[in-house]
């Protein structure tokens, strides 16, 4: 809160800046601000921002948009971003979040199998493979993803409580 009422006072100093709006942004988005994030990240990008910057601000335009449940939306984001970027875990996380709040559990599990391959050892990302193998109805596969989960974070208690639901089906 006080980092943005200092960018209020310093807005018509800096207000051309394109990083002036991302790091504004990225304070309401760390505040649940969603909206208004979205506003500064729009800004931002208006001002045509570095590479680097320009990828991070759509990751996070895109995680604004899947806080509001505007997966469509999250997807053009994140989308260009993928384009901009390739390989950057963040982007096929998110991306393989929104695909499977849209029910399109092909294209998520693909965007998460990139992820993994980024990062081997996230653990929240088998977990979301198990749960997109699990709506597909590939309980097998779903089940040895929860596990993979769970060899990496024992305490995901998503995971365990999934596969624990899938182990009691096979009985």
């Amino acid at each position: 809160d006080q980092a943005i009422k200092a960018f209020n006072k310093a807005e018509l100093t800096y207000q051309g800046q394109y990083y002036f709006h991302f790091y504004k942004g990225r304070c309401y988005f760390e505040n649940k601000e969603y909206q208004m994030a979205l506003k500064e990240f729009s800004q931002a990008l208006h001002l045509k921002p570095q590479q680097d910057d320009f990828i991070s601000i759509l990751i996070y335009a895109g995680s604004c948009h899947n806080s509001l449940g505007e997966y469509e939306k999250a997807v053009a984001a994140l989308e260009k971003a993928r384009k901009a970027a390739g390989h950057v875990k963040e982007i096929y996380n998110s991306l393989g979040f929104s695909y499977f709040q849209l029910k399109n559990y092909d294209k998520s599990i693909e965007n998460l199998n990139m992820a993994v391959e980024i990062d081997p050892y996230s653990a929240v990302d088998y977990a979301s493979l198990g749960s997109n193998y699990r709506e597909k109805g590939d309980l097998d596969r779903a089940i040895v993803m929860y596990e993979k989960a769970l060899e990496l974070d024992p305490d995901m208690t998503l995971a365990r409580e999934n596969l624990k639901r899938l182990k009691k089906r096979d009985l």
